[in-house]
């Protein structure tokens, strides 16, 4: 199995104020392309949250038009700029949306390794959260196939990685705690695959491996200092390739094209 995971678009649409000044619609129009064209094409293509820089009906029909050119399925996420209902209207029946209630988290079941999709918006802060209902739903799905190769998608990573300014913006420490004792009594979970954070990290956490997926807007210059700053740098944009292989997973990061 090989699966492109791509995060943080940002899309403004052809009206909405440009983050960080970029055309983040040409930026996401070229990724498609580009993703199109790997060899071998991955089997599908995980979009990890922060869809859109404001969200509006205008500017998620955008995105499903741009992504809708991805020759593979497409899964997306919620991050903290999104907005659930409007990212169910822009999809009507698109695999998944609907499954987690009143939250948008799902499973993919069809590839040698199980997807499972968590929702950690908290509406009203940057910052993400799971409450009691995601947590136990994701302990459902995780005891429902205890043999399985599993990976999670998350958008906020649930531990620090040293760069103060950001970690702030993380997941609340109560979820962080909660998800992390689910994680321990599941081993199958193999990776925790994040976004949020504009740049391509990893870290071990409760047995497993965390990894964050650079940004496809930008990416956040590296400032480890107490009141660093949120920065944009011109350090390329990317995309995130999990390949799961004689029972190994492999993430690379590869650079892609402006």
């Amino acid at each position: 199995m090989l699966l492109a995971q791509i995060s943080d678009l940002h899309l403004a649409g052809p009206d909405g104020p440009r983050p960080a000044g970029l055309d983040t619609d040409a930026v996401l129009a070229r990724a498609v392309e580009q993703i199109n064209a790997l060899d071998p094409r991955p089997d599908g293509c995980v979009v990890s949250g922060d869809l859109v820089e404001h969200a509006g009906p205008e500017v998620y029909a955008r995105l499903r038009e741009l992504l809708s050119g991805l020759r593979m399925p497409w899964w997306p996420m919620v991050g903290n700029h999104d907005d659930r209902a409007m990212l169910r209207a822009a999809l009507p029946g698109h695999t998944g949306l609907d499954d987690g209630g009143a939250y948008v988290q799902y499973v993919i079941d069809e590839l040698p390794m199980r997807l499972v999709m968590l929702d950690s918006l908290a509406v009203g802060t940057h910052a993400g959260e799971l409450c009691d209902e995601r947590l136990a739903w994701l302990d459902d799905q995780l005891r429902a196939q205890p043999a399985r190769p599993t990976m999670l998608f998350v958008h906020h990573p649930p531990l620090h990685f040293g760069v103060p300014h950001l970690d702030r913006s993380g997941m609340a420490p109560d979820s962080a705690a909660a998800l992390g004792g689910i994680v321990r009594r599941h081993p199958q979970v193999e990776r925790i695959a994040c976004g949020h954070l504009h740049r391509a990290q990893a870290a071990r956490w409760q047995g497993t491996l965390v990894t964050v997926c650079p940004g496809l807007a930008h990416q956040f210059a590296l400032d480890l200092r107490e009141q660093g700053r949120y920065t944009p740098a011109d350090e390329g944009r990317g995309v995130q390739l999990h390949r799961w292989h004689d029972g190994c997973l492999t993430t690379y990061t590869a650079r892609l094209d402006a």
